[in-house]
């Protein structure tokens, strides 16, 4: 089977966009025939598109940025132009009618065979439902029967989004409401298109926590990791997905052997104790505290972590 995975990078991105391909590629079936398509702008130079194309059969898509201009006159730079390029994927990609975006800080840790053979008939997306979903059902006014899903990982219907000129629906609904979207262009897609999304099961974007108990990462088999929030690469917590990044991580062809040592050695170093609950501390400062010794108490464990 052919599978279509779609991904959007930069030169700051290409080292984790190219790490998810090589967890696509370490998982899949024999059978599997994997084809990436990386939509990109300026800003991915030449000799990191030379190195991803040694992963396999990848194709880049370059995205003039200019063509966004009328989406961002009146946004003062509040988005990355590049989170734009999903809601034109049906144009960029017109040759394809059906896909699976990733967000480049997933892994894929089985094949992805049994979602891409779903026959998606009249749905738009594949999605899971996001957390804290209810509360933005409520802010994006979408009715209770429907969910709020997580745009990070989804199955994509070009050709029903071509034929019904989804990509215009999503620009119109984008310049009218671009002040009151918490999540960009995720809000964009839930309220354009919730109900032409099917739910499927968490394991095809499973959002990995800070931290895991370890009895329960026995029984923990997602097809994708998300990570989604806390990265590993920036912090560091106790748990099996977060160390599964860097077993792929070394493999990305964009970094050198010096560069991947350096940071993992960071990684480890973030996972002594003392570390650990400095983190904690950042992420869940002490309530009780007076607000004039909160603040002094962050300003020191910044200082010293």
């Amino acid at each position: 089977m052919k599978i279509n995975i779609a991904l959007a990078t930069d030169d700051n991105y290409a080292k984790y966009c190219s790490t998810v391909m090589i967890s696509v590629i370490e998982n899949k079936r024999l059978e599997d025939e994997i084809s990436f398509h990386i939509m990109h702008s300026d800003d991915l130079n030449n000799d990191n598109i030379e190195k991803m194309k040694k992963i396999g059969d990848v194709n880049f898509y370059y995205v003039d940025k200019n063509i966004f201009t009328p989406y961002f006159k009146n946004m003062n730079n509040l988005w990355s132009v590049a989170t734009l390029y999903r809601l034109k994927i049906a144009t960029i990609l017109n040759h394809i009618d059906k896909v699976i975006y990733l967000d480049c800080d997933t892994l894929v840790l089985n094949s992805l065979h049994e979602l891409y053979e779903e026959d998606m008939q009249d749905n738009i997306l594949y999605g899971i439902r996001d957390y804290c979903c209810e509360a933005s059902m409520k802010r994006n006014n979408i009715p209770d029967k429907y969910f709020y899903f997580n745009a990070g990982v989804l199955m994509i219907n070009l050709q029903k989004m071509r034929e019904e000129n989804i990509e215009d629906k999503l620009f119109d609904f984008l310049v009218k409401n671009w002040e009151h979207l918490d999540f960009g262009d995720q809000d964009v897609l839930n309220s354009v298109l919730y109900a032409r999304t099917k739910e499927v099961e968490r394991k095809y974007n499973y959002i990995v926590p800070a931290i895991i108990l370890k009895e329960k990462e026995k029984d923990l088999n997602p097809t994708i990791a998300h990570y989604a929030g806390v990265k590993p690469w920036e912090k560091c917590y106790n748990n099996k997905f977060r160390d599964m990044f860097w077993t792929y991580f070394e493999k990305s062809p964009v970094i050198t052997k010096e560069y991947y040592n350096e940071k993992f050695k960071e990684y480890k170093n973030r996972q002594t104790r003392f570390n650990q609950v400095l983190m904690l501390l950042k992420m869940y400062p002490l309530a009780f505290l007076k607000n004039d010794k909160h603040h002094q108490l962050l300003k020191t464990i910044i200082k010293n972590s």
